[in-house]
């Protein structure tokens, strides 16, 4: 049993707070501890949860965590984590793990071999998982489409589209596909320092992968198509229905199946606990962040970028 903080309650962040305290009946969870700096929120978090409250890192190192989920706001993600891993303690930072790769290789460095991991929750998705399953169905992947639309978020603006919705697609098409990029070339509508919609052309050795993201709707919309010379797969993921379209038929598999959040978060605590534990693997974590950098960069700079040559502009 190990002792976890949630350090950021708000957001996203809450969500945690209530998948570690149902973690807590499966004996993963020793004592709960939610870290924030606003007192209504550890209010909240005691009252529902039975969170201990804690106002800092420094509080929760002193209470001796073992393991802690990152979910304060993007530009503190770098901060803390770095923080928490430097101490021995296994980190989950929800994405995006960094502001950008050098940021978060800079935490991998400070880890120390610790568990260092994010939150690509759709790694946990049951019609996600289905399309690994049954990738070969597709023959040699092609191209993959994405779209994902929002409308604008509350939360402070500190990260662009691209690293707050394209980034699930870039992870989706690498863990159940395989598929990698070389270059990115992007282009998009800037409000200030970030994009707030983007078209992002990633381009590998015999796939062409297309991402499109966007705060500028007012609903949400979430798609993810992958042909190949064999069939074709489509996830809508407003239903979590997933369908494999050969020649002569259309399979439906189930996608029923428990929350992600949970199982994610549940795979972090085996791990953290040196029980196996399946979590993202720190290249993926890299490459991902690779790709959005890449994008954002091909926005400002109207060129294709090469991901090998990022150490130029980052």
């Amino acid at each position: 049993m190990l002792k976890v903080a949630v350090v950021g309650v708000g957001g996203w962040g809450k969500n945690h707070v209530r998948a570690m305290r149902l973690l807590s009946a499966e004996g993963l969870v020793e004592e709960l501890y939610a870290v924030d700096i606003a007192e209504d929120r550890l209010k909240w978090a005691q009252r529902v949860y039975g969170a201990v409250p804690l106002r800092s890192i420094d509080e929760a190192l002193k209470a001796d965590v073992d393991a802690a989920v990152v979910a304060t706001p993007t530009k503190l993600h770098h901060q803390h984590a770095a923080e928490l891993a430097s101490s021995g303690v296994a980190v989950l930072v929800e994405k995006p793990f960094a502001e950008n790769y050098k940021l978060a290789l800079e935490v991998r460095d400070r880890a120390k071999g610790v568990v260092a991991t994010t939150g690509y929750l759709l790694r946990f998705h049951p019609a996600v998982r289905r399309l690994k399953e049954g990738a070969a169905l597709l023959g040699k992947l092609a191209s993959i489409y994405a779209k994902r639309t929002t409308p604008r978020p509350q939360r402070p603006g500190d990260v662009g589209v691209i690293k707050d919705l394209s980034i699930h697609d870039v992870d989706v098409a690498l863990f159940a596909l395989g598929a990698r990029a070389k270059a990115v070339v992007a282009h998009g509508l800037l409000e200030g320092e970030y994009p707030v919609h983007a078209q992002v052309l990633a381009l590998g050795d015999d796939v062409s992968m297309f991402f499109e993201s966007s705060w500028a709707y007012s609903y949400k919309f979430r798609r993810f198509e992958a042909a190949g010379l064999e069939g074709a797969a489509v996830i809508d993921f407003s239903t979590d229905a997933l369908y494999f379209y050969r020649k002569d038929s259309v399979l439906s598999p189930k996608t029923a199946g428990e929350e992600p959040l949970v199982a994610q978060d549940r795979e972090f605590l085996k791990a953290a606990a040196g029980e196996g534990g399946l979590v993202v693997p720190f290249d993926d974590i890299i490459y991902t962040l690779k790709v959005c950098d890449a994008a954002d960069i091909s926005i400002r700079r109207r060129r294709e970028v090469y991901l090998e040559e990022l150490d130029n502009f980052i």
